[in-house]
């Protein structure tokens, strides 16, 4: 799978999906909001990627709404009757909030992104804060 760019031409806010390959995981790259309207086509290039362990990057996604999270528990029973993963790389903030809202957390894998560096190498202050 090349890297491939899907985007949703809809009415409200922007919704950006990003497919590729990084050696044996398919990563699904999230950008806007994930609900009603998007989380059809969230659900699509999930299952274009399942036949390995699936990465997906939440940190790009500015909400997600019980469609969406619906979505993620979904691919996670696939790809676990499968023998594979869904992991999902998530930051702070209210797609975090939400996963825990619905309780998903307890379900998913959900992993922080790495803190950002500075050019010495160190953790910056607001990335140590998460």
């Amino acid at each position: 799978m090349d890297c491939r760019v899907v985007n949703v031409p809809l009415t409200g806010p922007a919704f950006g999906l990003k497919l590729h390959r990084e050696g044996e995981v398919g990563v699904v790259g999230v950008q806007g909001e994930i609900d009603l309207v998007t989380s059809p086509y969230l659900g699509q290039a999930l299952n274009e990627v399942r036949r390995r362990n699936i990465l997906m990057d939440l940190t790009g996604a500015e909400f997600i709404d019980s469609s969406g999270v619906s979505v993620l528990c979904q691919s996670h029973y696939r790809q676990r009757q499968d023998g594979r993963e869904l992991t999902l790389l998530c930051d702070t903030g209210p797609v975090l909030n939400a996963l825990k809202l619905f309780g998903a957390h307890r379900l998913l894998q959900i992993v922080s992104p790495a803190p950002a560096m500075n050019g010495d190498g160190v953790a910056s202050a607001s990335a140590a804060q998460r």
